[in-house]
Protein backbone atom coordinates (compact mmCIF):
# COMPACT_ATOMS: atom_id res chain seq x y z
CA UNK A 1 0.00 0.00 0.00
CA UNK A 2 1.21 3.27 -0.48
CA UNK A 3 1.27 6.22 1.67
CA UNK A 4 -1.98 8.26 0.35
CA UNK A 5 -3.94 4.53 1.36
CA UNK A 6 -2.65 4.16 4.18
CA UNK A 7 -3.52 7.91 5.23
CA UNK A 8 -7.12 7.32 3.31
CA UNK A 9 -7.83 3.96 5.22
CA UNK A 10 -6.69 5.56 8.93
CA UNK A 11 -8.88 8.98 7.94
CA UNK A 12 -12.36 6.86 7.32
CA UNK A 13 -11.24 4.11 10.49
CA UNK A 14 -10.42 6.55 13.23
CA UNK A 15 -11.61 5.07 16.08
CA UNK A 16 -13.41 2.32 17.53
CA UNK A 17 -16.91 1.05 16.90
CA UNK A 18 -19.71 0.92 19.95
CA UNK A 19 -19.83 -2.60 20.16
CA UNK A 20 -15.97 -3.03 20.10
CA UNK A 21 -15.29 -0.57 22.92
CA UNK A 22 -18.41 -2.86 24.55
CA UNK A 23 -16.84 -5.91 23.96
CA UNK A 24 -13.38 -4.78 25.08
CA UNK A 25 -15.36 -3.29 28.73
CA UNK A 26 -16.69 -7.11 28.74
CA UNK A 27 -13.65 -9.20 28.37
CA UNK A 28 -12.04 -6.69 31.20
CA UNK A 29 -14.78 -6.94 33.06
CA UNK A 30 -15.05 -10.84 33.19
CA UNK A 31 -11.18 -11.18 33.66
CA UNK A 32 -11.44 -9.02 36.67
CA UNK A 33 -14.45 -11.13 38.11
CA UNK A 34 -12.12 -14.36 37.53
CA UNK A 35 -8.87 -13.08 39.16
CA UNK A 36 -9.53 -10.62 42.01
CA UNK A 37 -11.22 -13.21 43.88
CA UNK A 38 -8.35 -15.95 43.51
CA UNK A 39 -5.78 -12.71 44.25
CA UNK A 40 -7.35 -12.25 47.55
CA UNK A 41 -7.49 -15.65 48.37
CA UNK A 42 -3.38 -16.13 47.86
CA UNK A 43 -2.96 -12.70 49.61
CA UNK A 44 -4.84 -14.21 52.55
CA UNK A 45 -3.19 -17.35 52.69
CA UNK A 46 0.36 -15.79 52.64
CA UNK A 47 -0.74 -13.50 55.37
CA UNK A 48 -2.19 -16.69 57.42
CA UNK A 49 1.58 -17.98 56.70
CA UNK A 50 3.14 -15.09 58.08
CA UNK A 51 0.98 -15.33 61.42
CA UNK A 52 2.16 -19.07 61.56
CA UNK A 53 5.28 -18.35 61.56
CA UNK A 54 5.16 -15.29 64.44
CA UNK A 55 2.99 -17.84 66.31
CA UNK A 56 5.89 -20.78 65.93
CA UNK A 57 8.30 -18.12 67.28
CA UNK A 58 5.79 -16.92 69.90
CA UNK A 59 5.43 -21.00 71.09
CA UNK A 60 9.56 -21.26 71.29
CA UNK A 61 9.92 -18.15 73.46
CA UNK A 62 7.55 -19.36 75.70
CA UNK A 63 9.04 -22.56 76.05
CA UNK A 64 12.15 -21.14 76.63
CA UNK A 65 10.68 -18.28 79.28
CA UNK A 66 9.00 -21.69 81.14
CA UNK A 67 12.46 -23.44 81.30
CA UNK A 68 14.24 -20.15 82.78
CA UNK A 69 10.98 -19.54 85.12
CA UNK A 70 11.61 -23.24 86.02
CA UNK A 71 15.58 -23.35 86.52
CA UNK A 72 14.69 -19.97 88.54
CA UNK A 73 11.58 -21.46 90.55
CA UNK A 74 9.72 -18.45 89.57
CA UNK A 75 6.15 -19.24 88.48
CA UNK A 76 5.37 -19.20 84.77
CA UNK A 77 1.61 -19.32 84.57
CA UNK A 78 -1.36 -17.65 86.09
CA UNK A 79 -5.09 -18.90 85.08
CA UNK A 80 -6.31 -15.87 86.67
CA UNK A 81 -4.75 -13.28 84.22
CA UNK A 82 -5.96 -12.38 80.84
CA UNK A 83 -3.43 -13.53 79.28
CA UNK A 84 -2.71 -17.31 81.43
CA UNK A 85 1.33 -16.60 82.16
CA UNK A 86 2.22 -15.07 85.88
CA UNK A 87 3.05 -11.78 85.75
CA UNK A 88 5.86 -10.43 83.71
CA UNK A 89 6.18 -13.35 81.93
CA UNK A 90 4.74 -12.14 79.23
CA UNK A 91 6.85 -9.47 78.50
CA UNK A 92 9.51 -12.02 78.72
CA UNK A 93 7.77 -13.77 76.19
CA UNK A 94 6.87 -10.71 73.78
CA UNK A 95 10.62 -9.84 73.79
CA UNK A 96 12.11 -12.74 72.99
CA UNK A 97 9.89 -13.09 70.15
CA UNK A 98 9.59 -10.03 68.86
CA UNK A 99 6.57 -10.77 67.84
CA UNK A 100 3.45 -8.01 66.79
CA UNK A 101 0.90 -10.10 67.96
CA UNK A 102 -0.90 -10.78 71.79
CA UNK A 103 0.26 -14.39 72.89
CA UNK A 104 -2.42 -16.43 74.97
CA UNK A 105 -1.56 -19.01 77.49
CA UNK A 106 -4.50 -21.69 77.02
CA UNK A 107 -2.90 -24.94 78.98
CA UNK A 108 -0.01 -25.90 80.40
CA UNK A 109 1.61 -29.38 81.34
CA UNK A 110 3.24 -30.88 84.08
CA UNK A 111 6.42 -31.13 82.74
CA UNK A 112 9.08 -28.99 82.88
CA UNK A 113 8.35 -26.21 79.52
CA UNK A 114 5.63 -28.35 78.64
CA UNK A 115 2.94 -26.00 76.80
CA UNK A 116 -0.35 -28.03 75.78
CA UNK A 117 -2.41 -25.27 74.32
CA UNK A 118 -1.71 -21.39 73.08
CA UNK A 119 -3.27 -19.25 70.64
CA UNK A 120 -1.55 -16.22 69.52
CA UNK A 121 -3.65 -13.29 68.11
CA UNK A 122 -2.43 -10.50 64.80
CA UNK A 123 -3.89 -8.80 62.84
CA UNK A 124 -7.31 -10.66 61.45
CA UNK A 125 -6.09 -13.95 62.31
CA UNK A 126 -5.59 -16.56 65.58
CA UNK A 127 -3.24 -19.50 65.45
CA UNK A 128 -3.59 -21.91 67.67
CA UNK A 129 -1.29 -24.42 68.69
CA UNK A 130 -1.91 -27.52 70.67
CA UNK A 131 0.16 -30.61 71.94
CA UNK A 132 -1.66 -33.90 72.25
CA UNK A 133 -1.01 -37.54 72.18
CA UNK A 134 -0.81 -37.52 68.19
CA UNK A 135 1.77 -34.73 68.56
CA UNK A 136 1.84 -30.85 68.04
CA UNK A 137 -1.04 -29.13 65.96
CA UNK A 138 -1.36 -25.67 64.67
CA UNK A 139 -4.62 -24.51 63.18
CA UNK A 140 -4.70 -20.57 61.50
CA UNK A 141 -8.05 -18.87 61.74
CA UNK A 142 -9.35 -15.55 59.87
CA UNK A 143 -11.66 -13.82 62.16
CA UNK A 144 -14.79 -11.39 60.63
CA UNK A 145 -15.63 -8.79 62.86
CA UNK A 146 -19.26 -9.22 61.67
CA UNK A 147 -21.56 -7.01 64.55
CA UNK A 148 -20.45 -3.53 66.65
CA UNK A 149 -22.96 -3.08 69.25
Amino acid sequence: MCARTVRRHLKHNAGYTLIELLLTCLVLLILTAVIAPTAWYYINKADARAVLTEAKTARLAAYVTSLDCYANGSPFQDQSMPNGFAKGVEEKVAELAECPGEIYLLQYGPAAGEIRSMAYREKSFVAVYTLDEDGEHWNVYKTNHMIVH
